[in-house]
């Protein structure tokens, strides 16, 4: 009978785990629950020594990685059997060898390299820019479907707020988000000042954030 998967979160005496731990065991073995709840059900098993981070609690995913020579931006099920989701602790699994399961809130894993999608809404607000809000640690992210509080998919943004400034005022129309127009071969683009007219200070853009900086 094939072992059934890890599930996280899960709860064991009342704490929530989002990875393999080795708490209550006296040997150090890593494990996991097989259901959210240990202190309900008592089902579990051990972690394969190759499996997710142990050095710190849940820790978190970093985009890109790279995991046989082929660099992801985003959750993956590549070299998982039971079709879960996983990423990288680290820029490199195939040197060090660290990863976690992907939460069920986190970036959005229904596809590869998942793009922005705006206006989108999120607490019933629109939003036309990738924002922080929601979020404690300052990063800057975006929904890929229309409607955030509907759909709960999202991904990070590789924008900082310091490249584009939103809003910006070109040919006397005001932008919040990056714009094809003016652009020859009709690529998204964004100002680093309010008055990109004057100033000539831009960057080209992709639907998930800034790729390339535009002298």
């Amino acid at each position: 009978m094939e072992s059934p998967p890890c599930i996280f979160p899960f709860v064991y005496k009342g704490r929530s785990y989002q990875s393999c731990t080795t708490d209550g065991w006296s040997d150090g073995k890593f494990w996991c629950a097989t259901t959210n709840n240990y202190d309900a059900d008592k089902k579990w098993k051990f972690c394969q020594v190759s499996g997710p981070d142990p050095d710190i609690e849940s820790p978190p995913c970093i985009f890109p990685f790279i995991y046989k020579g082929k660099s992801y931006s985003t959750c993956t099920t590549e070299g998982m059997s039971d079709g879960t989701h996983w990423c990288a602790t680290t820029s490199t699994y195939d040197v060090d060898k660290k990863w976690v399961y992907c939460n069920v809130t986190g970036p959005d894993t229904s596809k590869e390299g998942p793009t922005c999608v705006f206006p989108f809404i999120y607490n019933g607000m629109n939003y036309s820019s990738c924002t922080e809000d929601g979020r404690t640690d300052g990063k800057l992210w975006c929904a890929t479907t229309r409607n955030f509080d509907a759909d709960k998919r999202w991904t990070f943004c590789t924008i900082t707020k310091l490249d584009c400034v939103f809003p910006f005022v070109f040919r006397g129309k005001t932008y919040h988000s990056c714009t094809t127009s003016g652009h020859l071969d009709r690529k998204l683009w964004c100002p680093l000042t309010s008055n990109p007219e004057t100033d000539r200070k831009w960057l080209l853009c992709a639907d998930s954030g800034i790729t390339q900086r535009v002298d």
